[in-house]
C-alpha cells in the first residue's frame, strides 16, 4: 500500500512539474531577450538618417519608435512681448496670485524687478497697463521704521497713495500694490494673494527670455513652429526578423514630421527600440528599450549679399533683388535674395515694395486686449518691420543705402478713421492711397480688381499661415496683404484682398495677415 501511494506521490509531482515547465522556460526566455545594441547616423546623403540595429539572437523582432523636437534658429525667431514701452523702460504686467516677495524673485530671474514709480507721467502710464480692479504688487517695501523704499534704490521722492494709506496694519503691511478699485498705492502684507504684480526692465537689452514671466503670453514667430513635433514617441515600424543578423532602416525626414519636407530641420531626433520574443503559448515579452539621440544643426550659411549695388539704370516697374530673408522654408541652403518692384524713381532713389508677401504678422498684438485700437504709429508690426525684419533681412553695407523716410499717414478716405500722427521709417507698409495711385501702376478705383495689387506668397509665407489657420500651406492663390492705413474701426487695418480689391473696413489688426514691406532706397 505504501508502495502505491508513494507511486502516486511521485506521479503528482512529475505532472506537477511537467505542467509548469513551459512557464519555467518562458519566464527564463523573458529574462534573456536582451536589450538590442542600436547606432543612429546620418547618411553621408542628407537625405536619411540610418539606424542600425545589431544581430540579437534571443530577439524575434524590433519595435522601433521615433520622436522629433525643433530647436529654434535665432535667425528665424521673432519674439513679440506682451507689455509698453515708456522712456526706454520696458513694463509687463504678469496675472498670477503671487506673494510680493515670490513676484520679485521672478522679475530678478527674468533681468529686471517690480515695478517703480517716480514720476506723475509714469504713474499716468502705469495706470493704463492694467485695469484699477486689478491688484497688482509694486516695487516699494518698507523697512523697519516703516519708511519707504524702491526695489532699485531709487530716491523715494515720489508718491501716490490711496486715502488713508499707508496704514501699516498690525505692523504687517510693508509691501506695495496699488488700493483695490482705485489706482492710488496700498500697503499689503507679503502673504496677501492679490492678482499679479507688474515687472519692469531698465532696457529691452536686460529681458532674460528664458525666464520670462508671462511664458504663455510670448508670440514666436520662427521657422521651426510650423514643423509638428512629435512630443511622445510614435511607431514607426516592426523589424518582423529574427534577430540572427544586423538590421538597418533608413528612416526619412517625413517620418518625424507631418510637414511634406525632404530635409532634417534643426532640432533633436530621437529613436527608441526594444526587442521582443513570443513563448510557446503566443506570449509577448519585451526587452528594455535602447535609446539613441542625433542632434541636427542648421548650417551657417551665409546669403550671399552683394558688397555694393548700383540701381541707377534701373527703370519703374522693373524687379530688383535686395536684402535676403528666409522664402523657400529650407534653412539648410540660407536666406534667399528678396525681389523688390520698383514703383517710382528720383535721381537720387527708388521707391519699392516687395514682390511678394514674405511673412505672417499681426498689424498689431496685444495679449491683454483683441479689440486694442491703434495707428500706423503705435501698431506692434511697425515696430517688426524696423527691428526684427530690418535686422534679419539686410548686412551692413545695404542698411547705409534705406533711407529714412517720412512717412505720411492719410486718414481712410472712405470711413474717414484718423491715421494719426506721421512717422519716420526705414521699413513700412504701402497706404491705401498709393494703391489707387496710377503713377505707381495701380488702378485708381479701390473696388475693382486689380492684377497689379494681387501678391502672391513665398513658401516660408504659406507655411506660417498654415500654423495659423491649421490648414495645408499654400503658395498657389493670392495672400491677403495689410496696409498701413486705419480701418472703420481702429482695432482693424485696411487691405488688399485675393483679386487685388482694397478693402477699407480692413480685417482685425491681431489676425495673422500678410506683410509686404515696402522702402526707399538709395540709388548708389
Amino acid at each position: 500500500m505504501k508502495a502505491i501511494q508513494k507511486f502516486i506521490a511521485l506521479a503528482l509531482v512529475l505532472f506537477i512539474g511537467i505542467s509548469i515547465l513551459p512557464c519555467t522556460f518562458a519566464e527564463a526566455k523573458a529574462q534573456t531577450v536582451a536589450t538590442p545594441k542600436i547606432t543612429l547616423k546620418m547618411a553621408k546623403n542628407k537625405k536619411t538618417i540610418n539606424l542600425s540595429v545589431a544581430k540579437n539572437k534571443g530577439a524575434d523582432g524590433y519595435e522601433v519608435y521615433i520622436k522629433y523636437e525643433p530647436v529654434e534658429n535665432e535667425l528665424y525667431t521673432n519674439v513679440i512681448l506682451p507689455g509698453k514701452e515708456f522712456n526706454g523702460h520696458y513694463y509687463v504686467p504678469v496675472y498670477d496670485d503671487i506673494t510680493w516677495t515670490e513676484a520679485s524673485e521672478k522679475c530678478k530671474k527674468a533681468g529686471g524687478h517690480l515695478v517703480t514709480i517716480t514720476s506723475e507721467e509714469e504713474y499716468k502710464f502705469i495706470k493704463d497697463i492694467h485695469s484699477y480692479y486689478n491688484e497688482m504688487w509694486y516695487g516699494g517695501y518698507a523697512d523697519e521704521s516703516l519708511t519707504w523704499h524702491w526695489v532699485t534704490g531709487e530716491k523715494f521722492d515720489y508718491s501716490n497713495w490711496d486715502y488713508g494709506q499707508p496704514d501699516h496694519w498690525e505692523d504687517r503691511e510693508d509691501k506695495m500694490a496699488n488700493s483695490h478699485g482705485s489706482y492710488g498705492w496700498n500697503d499689503l502684507a507679503n502673504d496677501s494673494s492679490i492678482d499679479g504684480y507688474i515687472c519692469e526692465w531698465e532696457s529691452m537689452d536686460d529681458i532674460n527670455i528664458d525666464n520670462f514671466p508671462a511664458m504663455d503670453e510670448i508670440r514666436k514667430t520662427a521657422y521651426c513652429i510650423y514643423i509638428n513635433s512629435n512630443i511622445e514617441s510614435k511607431q514607426i515600424d516592426n523589424i518582423n526578423k529574427k534577430g540572427t543578423k544586423k538590421r538597418t532602416l533608413k528612416l526619412k525626414p517625413k517620418q518625424f514630421t507631418d510637414y511634406d519636407t525632404n530635409t532634417f530641420p534643426a532640432g533633436i531626433y530621437s529613436v527608441n527600440v526594444r526587442a521582443y520574443c513570443k513563448n510557446q503559448y503566443g506570449t509577448t515579452i519585451y526587452s528594455d528599450f535602447a535609446t539613441k539621440e542625433l542632434k541636427v544643426s542648421n548650417k551657417e550659411t551665409k546669403p550671399g549679399y552683394k558688397k555694393s549695388y548700383d540701381f541707377s539704370n534701373v527703370k519703374e516697374g522693373d524687379v530688383i533683388k535686395f536684402g535676403a530673408y528666409e522664402q523657400d522654408a529650407d534653412l539648410d541652403n540660407g536666406m534667399e535674395p528678396i525681389e523688390w518692384i520698383v514703383l517710382s524713381k528720383t535721381k537720387s532713389q527708388i521707391f519699392v515694395v516687395s514682390k511678394y508677401v514674405l511673412d505672417i504678422v499681426p498689424y498689431n498684438y496685444d495679449y491683454l486686449n483683441d479689440f486694442m485700437g491703434t495707428t500706423w504709429e503705435k501698431c506692434t508690426l511697425r515696430k517688426w518691420l524696423n527691428e526684427n525684419f530690418y535686422n534679419t533681412a539686410f548686412n551692413a553695407e545695404e542698411k547705409k543705402l534705406i533711407k529714412s523716410t517720412t512717412v505720411e499717414n492719410f486718414d481712410n478716405s472712405v470711413d474717414g478713421t484718423k491715421a494719426g500722427e506721421d512717422t519716420v521709417d526705414k521699413v513700412f507698409l504701402l497706404s491705401m492711397d498709393d494703391l489707387v495711385n496710377k503713377k505707381y501702376g495701380f488702378n485708381k478705383d479701390y473696388t475693382k480688381k486689380d492684377k497689379n495689387r494681387i501678391c502672391y506668397p513665398t513658401k516660408y509665407c504659406a507655411v506660417r499661415k498654415a500654423l495659423s489657420y491649421e490648414n495645408k500651406p499654400n503658395t498657389k492663390d493670392p495672400e491677403w496683404y495689410f496696409l498701413r492705413t486705419p480701418a472703420d474701426y481702429y482695432w482693424s487695418a485696411v487691405t488688399v484682398e485675393f483679386e487685388g480689391e482694397v478693402n477699407p473696413e480692413g480685417r482685425q489688426a491681431s489676425w495673422p495677415i500678410g506683410d509686404r514691406p515696402a522702402m526707399v532706397i538709395s540709388i548708389k
